[in-house]
């Protein structure tokens, strides 16, 4: 997340700021004034700042919500009975969670005694075929 007071905007008006003061050091008694500005202004470019990240956030969000609807519909399609669309954050880390155990079952090989297919089996006729009969 973008650190709201390392902003180039913020270094900005805080130089602005400054240079502003070092004008007025002749009059003294404009500086009250120009300090209520510069804390105005200060207020109103946080509020702006906090706006545009709540706005990202919210964007990445409806994103990211997206994207598990279509995992979510996709996988429905295959047939895995616990993929279905939903917004219920209890369902949607269930679903994660036998997402994840899926994706660590593909990382191993498959036993032997598992691998039936393709492999070549001789038929009655002598010929070879690549499914079992």
């Amino acid at each position: 997340m973008l650190a709201l007071w390392a902003t180039p905007e913020r270094a900005a008006l805080r130089k602005r700021h400054r240079e502003a003061c070092n004008m007025v050091l002749s009059r003294p008694h404009h500086l009250p004034v120009l300090q209520k500005e510069h804390e105005h202004e200060q207020q109103h470019l946080q509020k702006r700042q906090f706006e545009a990240m709540h706005s990202l956030i919210t964007r990445i969000i409806h994103a990211l919500d997206g994207r598990v609807m279509e995992q979510q519909t996709a996988l429905e399609r295959t047939g895995c009975s616990v993929f279905v669309r939903t917004t219920n954050s209890r369902l949607i880390r269930i679903q994660m969670r036998v997402l994840d155990w899926i994706m660590q079952l593909s990382r191993h090989p498959l036993p032997d005694e598992l691998r039936r297919w393709p492999r070549s089996t001789t038929t009655s006729a002598g010929g070879s075929t690549m499914w079992p009969l």
